[in-house]
């Protein structure tokens, strides 16, 4: 009879070798100075609820860098691991992934947790299997279970948006001037045509300021044809008001918003209000 203690090993050795194959399939790049950083933070608040952990993973990237097109720096689709330099979509997918990876403590673990977050059902299949734009990266999220689209909730407003910037600039995008990653693209950008949106305009964010969460996700809606979505960041009060916490080109680096979030967009035209997701604490 096999013992118990030789069933529990094969089940740990087993799930290693799957793991193991999942994250051969994203084939990572990182440097020795991105694992370092890695062990920095993977043990921050190790008991904390959720949503301070996320908080306290996040502000420990303050005065990181602002990087952007980290994402691109191979020629093919790669799961890339960069703490040393972010962007605003980067810094989140990066906090998210250290404070989601618990109990898991393994570099292995958060490369893992990194490629669920970023990529479409998961499987990193090339450029068009990434989630491009912010509304659908909140709704795939959701659909694993990860985080809760709460706008609607917080009395969002039906937002009007046909999503085809990125099929509309193709220029702009390396990896488009390949049909085939264009092709799908479009076909992405189909799918997300029948989705109902909701945001909630900036006029109209102090009156639920109050109802915001350390560590909510924020999605800032753009006036952009064609574009959901141009910034992402945390919700971290202080001294009594909503800040956001966020990768700023315009700073250079992780920082948290001199002013409270209603200040900040009402000084910039192009922003036009917010979508906001909640982590699961569950």
């Amino acid at each position: 009879m096999i013992s118990h203690k030789l069933i529990l090993l094969f089940t740990y050795l087993l799930s290693l070798v799957v793991s193991a194959s999942v994250l051969a399939q994203a084939q990572p790049v990182y440097t020795p100075k991105d694992r370092q950083i890695w062990i920095s933070k993977v043990k921050l608040a190790p008991a904390a609820p959720i949503q301070q952990r996320i908080i306290t993973i996040g502000q420990s990237f303050t005065n990181t860098p602002y990087q952007s097109h980290t994402l691109e720096a191979t020629p093919n689709e790669q799961l890339i691991v960069n703490l040393r330099g972010v962007d605003c979509t980067t810094f989140v997918e990066s906090t998210l992934a250290l404070a989601l990876q618990l109990p898991d403590t393994s570099f292995l673990g958060y490369c893992q947790m990194l490629q669920h977050l970023r990529y479409r059902n998961d499987t990193l299949n090339g450029y068009p299997s990434r989630l491009h734009y912010l509304s659908d990266w909140l709704y795939e999220n959701q659909q694993k279970g990860l985080l809760e689209i709460v706008t609607e909730q917080l009395g969002g407003k039906f937002y009007d948006k046909k999503l085809r910037f990125m099929s509309s600039h193709r220029g702009a995008y390396q990896q488009l001037k390949e049909p085939g990653n264009y092709e799908a693209l479009l076909k992405v950008e189909d799918a997300l045509a029948s989705r109902k949106l909701f945001y909630i305009p900036k006029a109209d964010i102090h009156t639920i300021e109050k109802q915001l969460l350390d560590g909510d996700i924020i999605a800032i809606t753009t006036s952009v044809p064609g574009l959901d979505a141009s910034h992402v960041g945390f919700i971290v009060w202080k001294n009594g008001r909503a800040h956001l916490l966020h990768a700023s080109s315009e700073a250079g680096q992780v920082i948290i918003s001199p002013q409270p979030l209603v200040d900040y967009l009402l000084d910039n035209k192009s922003q036009t209000g917010i979508m906001v997701a909640r982590i699961k604490t569950s």
